[in-house]
């Protein structure tokens, strides 16, 4: 069970670093391409991983596993509801 958590956490950085580094490309030229610019992508997701760990941890530890599995389940399905609808109403 623990190389199944490692590894979805380790995956998970590296998705984010992936779409991190295509976010930073695509507005990089739109706001000027300066370092600050870049650093404040930088910030902006590794503080972002950061909170979705402290988020994973501690509603584990509060909720425990189960419920916490059920309310995530139930975050993650409300955007698909939302886009369905959204997607309904361009037909």
């Amino acid at each position: 069970m623990l190389v199944l958590f490692s590894a979805t956490l380790f995956l998970s950085a590296f998705l984010l670093l992936g779409v991190q580094l295509m976010v930073a490309k695509m507005i990089l030229p739109i706001l000027g391409g300066s370092p600050s610019v870049w650093n404040t992508c930088m910030f902006f997701f590794q503080a972002t991983l950061l909170l979705g760990y402290g988020y994973a941890h501690l509603a584990t530890r509060w909720w425990g596993v189960r419920r916490h599995a059920i309310f995530h389940s139930i975050l993650l399905f409300i955007p698909l509801a939302f886009y369905r609808s959204h997607f309904r109403k361009l037909k």
